[in-house]
């Protein structure tokens, strides 16, 4: 995801005040972008309810004053990809899936 040397922190991230709010993981880099990744392991497709989750916490997350001047870049990692309709969406920068991920290892 071309991260190397980019990183100033990364972790899961909580927000507890008002409603609250997690991100699975969260990389914070030197460039001014947060890359966020949303992690769904399930056994079938992830659908475009993902979509409207995932824009609710990055509309909290531009809230926060620390942030309200970083672009936002989305990842989605899961088990076994998304269905047609979230690829579709174009919403998600980048969608993987666990093999994505193990393969970059190979």
């Amino acid at each position: 995801m071309g991260l190397l040397g980019l990183l100033r922190s990364h972790g899961p991230f909580y927000y507890r005040q008002g409603r609250g709010f997690q991100i699975d993981l969260a990389f914070i880099r030197k460039d001014h972008v947060i890359t966020i990744c949303e992690c769904k392991f399930s056994q079938s497709l992830v659908s475009s309810s993902i979509i409207r989750e995932v824009d609710s916490k990055i509309d909290a997350l531009k809230k926060i004053a620390a942030f309200k001047k970083y672009t936002i870049q989305k990842v989605l990692i899961t088990t076994h990809g998304a269905d047609d309709a979230v690829k579709r969406h174009v919403f998600f920068d980048v969608i993987l899936t666990l093999d994505d991920l193990f393969s970059m290892f190979d």
